[in-house]
C-alpha cells in the first residue's frame, strides 16, 4: 500500500493511452503542465499524420495510377509502328 496510513487511491481508465499523465493540474484552473501540452500537441500531429496518409491512398495514387496508364499506352502506339528505311541510320563496324 502506498497511501497514508496504509490506504490507496484506484483509479479505473478505460480506452486507449499512448501517454499517461498523472499529477498534472487538476480541475480547471487553467494551468496545464508541459506533459498536458506535449500529448496536445502528440495528438494534433497524428491526425495530421492520418490525413496524409488517407489523402495519399484515396486520391494521389489513383492520379499517379493513371497518368502512368496513359504514358504506357502513348508509349505503346509509337512502338508499335515500324520505323521508316529511308530515314535508317548506318552506323559502321569497329574494325
Amino acid at each position: 500500500m502506498n497511501g497514508y496510513q496504509d490506504e490507496s487511491f484506484v483509479q479505473q481508465s478505460s480506452g486507449l493511452h499512448l501517454l499517461e499523465v498523472n499529477g498534472g493540474s487538476t480541475g480547471c484552473e487553467g494551468n496545464w503542465t508541459i506533459a498536458e501540452y506535449s500529448v496536445v500537441v502528440l495528438v494534433f500531429v497524428f491526425i495530421l499524420k492520418c490525413t496524409h496518409l488517407c489523402h495519399y491512398c484515396l486520391v494521389t495514387k489513383s492520379l499517379v495510377k493513371r497518368k502512368v496508364k496513359n504514358e504506357v499506352g502513348l508509349q505503346m502506339k509509337v512502338l508499335s509502328k515500324k520505323p521508316d528505311d529511308n530515314n535508317g541510320v548506318i552506323v559502321p563496324g569497329i574494325v
